[in-house]
């Protein structure tokens, strides 16, 4: 049997010279696609190094509060009179929140937020306060949903009518749907107007809005967002109104999922509470008690939310005007008219 064997006889270069070539421009093509997506995610993330001589840290998103301006005070007076001696950061990760805590506690138990006292001489002469009327109202703690709507709820939410429409300055915030579902079954129509009044004015607002406040720790995603739908079809239909706020105050720990989840459901700023207050002391150390919560995933930023963290342990009157718990009790209202009553430790 004879081989044909004459394809020897031809250099290899003319051989294969051809597939050599269409080699070279797939790899030239493949290299050249990935110099260009490489350079469009630089961007799209903001990690161009523009940094100087001074600068030496990137930032992947500026400040949300870079462009605020305040006209309140002389531009040499614009500084944190509390925290002035303290760099704020734009990049936290929890791990940097982890490394930065400091877990030693004070005498009574407390931990230590990074603060430092006024010098008498060298009080602002104007001071912005921010008071948000609430009250929160558990679907089920000590007693059950029947019994807190029953002995408590209700007069609340009577009385929250009654003096709204006696000071027309004063506002109120509400963040469980199901006390407003029981409470609505149960007023007049004239009533039920003058409510959606109130929210069409700014003095009601409902904040979160869900069926209620839910735990974040140990309850699945699903009826988080099986109770939110609740809540704001619940709001819609009856109120004609739809939360931009949400409020959660006493969830004991924070979800990273969660807001994603208020993010997607319409909602842009949030406020947390409870979180450990070594984490709070970390986050104060570097002004960043408020900050956008970014998603780990997201390359773009379009799902980040303002979250605003209450610097203290409660939203109860000790924890809620400052560090001195009591200096806040002096306006404990509640329990003025009766010292025995009143939750200030005997003997201050």
């Amino acid at each position: 049997m004879g081989v044909n064997l004459g394809w020897l006889e031809k250099p290899l270069f003319q051989q294969d010279g051809s597939m050599k070539f269409q080699q070279r421009l797939v790899c030239i093509a493949a290299s050249s696609l990935i110099v260009v997506v490489y350079l469009i995610f630089l961007v799209n993330v903001h990690l161009v190094n523009l940094q100087d001589s001074e600068h030496v840290k990137v930032s992947l998103r500026e400040s949300p509060l870079h462009l605020t301006h305040y006209d309140w005070q002389e531009p040499d007076q614009q500084k944190c009179r509390v925290l002035d001696n303290l760099e704020s950061f734009s990049n936290l990760t929890s791990l940097y929140l982890r490394d930065k805590a400091r877990y030693d506690t004070l005498s009574n138990g407390q931990y230590e937020l990074p603060t430092k006292s006024f010098d008498p001489d060298d009080i602002p002469e104007k001071l912005n306060v921010i008071l948000i009327p609430h009250s929160h109202n558990d679907a089920g703690w000590l007693r059950t949903l029947e019994e807190y709507y029953i002995y408590t709820t209700k007069k609340i939410l009577n009385n929250m009518v009654i003096k709204l429409k006696q000071y027309p300055n004063m506002t109120f915030v509400w963040a469980e749907s199901v006390f407003l579902s029981m409470w609505w079954n149960e007023l007049e129509d004239d009533t039920k107007v003058h409510v959606r009044n109130l929210v069409k004015r700014g003095q009601l607002e409902i904040v979160l809005g869900g069926w209620v406040m839910p735990d974040e720790a140990s309850t699945h995603y699903v009826s988080v967002i099986d109770q939110l739908m609740e809540g704001h079809l619940w709001l819609h239909e009856n109120l004609h109104v739809k939360p931009h706020n949400s409020w959660s105050i006493d969830p004991f720990g924070h979800s990273g999922t969660i807001p994603y989840i208020l993010k997607k459901s319409g909602i842009d700023n949030m406020v947390i509470q409870r979180i450990h207050q070594a984490t709070k002391g970390a986050l104060a150390s570097v002004k960043s008690l408020e900050y956008y919560w970014h998603q780990p995933w997201d390359m773009t930023g379009k799902n980040d939310i303002l979250c605003h963290v209450m610097p203290y342990m409660l939203y109860s009157f000790q924890y809620t005007c400052g560090p001195d718990p009591f200096v806040c009790f002096q306006f404990d209202f509640c329990h003025s008219d009766n010292p025995e009553k009143s939750p200030m430790p005997k003997g201050k």
